[in-house]
């Protein structure tokens, strides 16, 4: 779910696709971006690396999802049940250790400002979506 927001990082290469008429006919009606800004890790919802060793991985159960060999944490069973209409974006990655920064370059797609102001900053993936 919090995946989703990571669809901004693709934003300019779906602009560029709209704008050159490349881009596939659109079926979606809605999408719907959760940020967990504090949340429980990643590791331990949906992504539980049970073949990594002891310090890594999550401490939580693996259970069973609506998506064979896809197991979720028994921390999300309602989520879970719910799997094949997600979609996970596992490619993502950055060298950005900052958390604010990091934050804000996974929900516009963009490095922020170099200036840091608000003002010059990138919308958010919503406001694009939103419009």
């Amino acid at each position: 779910m919090g995946a989703l927001s990571a669809g901004g990082l693709l934003l300019p290469r779906a602009v560029a696709e709209t704008q050159s008429g490349d881009a596939p006919t659109a079926t979606a009606k809605r999408c719907i971006s959760i940020f967990l800004c504090g949340g429980p890790s990643q590791p331990d919802l949906w992504d539980l690396k049970l073949d990594a060793p002891l310090g890594i991985r999550t401490e939580f159960s693996p259970i069973a999802t609506a998506v064979p060999s896809l197991p979720f944490s028994e921390l999300i069973p309602q989520v879970a049940r719910h799997a094949d209409k997600l979609a996970f974006i596992r490619s993502m990655t950055h060298t950005n250790v900052d958390h604010l920064t990091s934050t804000s370059f996974l929900l516009t797609g963009q490095p922020p400002p170099p200036d840091g102001k608000l003002r010059s900053d990138w919308p958010h993936i919503g406001a694009v979506l939103s419009r």
